[in-house]
């Protein structure tokens, strides 16, 4: 998952180091309520809301999950091959687990976009 907020000068996208980060709630007991960031852009620092933090899929765990589980269907393939057998569930197993790791994806950006660390400050 990607975290990243909008800068107020230049309108630039800001990303925002999200490791072991799953909620806004996670994110402001790092960082706290509110925080500072500068621009990548125009250099500019401004105070962050974590309300103000959207969140997009990442792609980075589903190519690692692709390629590892195509690298261990295609050696179990070759090695149920030497014993006369044609192993077509073997792909199915990487198919089936990329499909989970997209919709985990999925569901932690919703989770973090939906639900406010504050629901009672108005939107600037």
């Amino acid at each position: 998952m990607k975290l990243y907020t909008h800068c107020t000068r230049c309108n630039a996208q800001i990303a925002i180091k999200s490791t072991f980060v799953e909620t806004r709630l996670d994110l402001a007991k790092r960082d706290g309520a509110q925080f500072e960031l500068r621009c990548t852009a125009c250099g500019e620092r401004m105070n962050i809301h974590v309300d103000d933090v959207v969140a997009t899929q990442s792609k980075r765990p589903i190519i690692i999950t692709s390629f590892i589980l195509i690298l261990f269907a295609a050696s179990l393939t070759i090695w149920l091959w030497e014993y006369g057998l044609f192993a077509f569930a073997s792909f199915g197993i990487p198919i089936i687990t990329i499909a989970k790791t997209r919709k985990m994806q999925q569901y932690k950006e919703r989770a973090f976009n939906e639900l406010y660390y504050d629901s009672n400050r108005t939107k600037a």
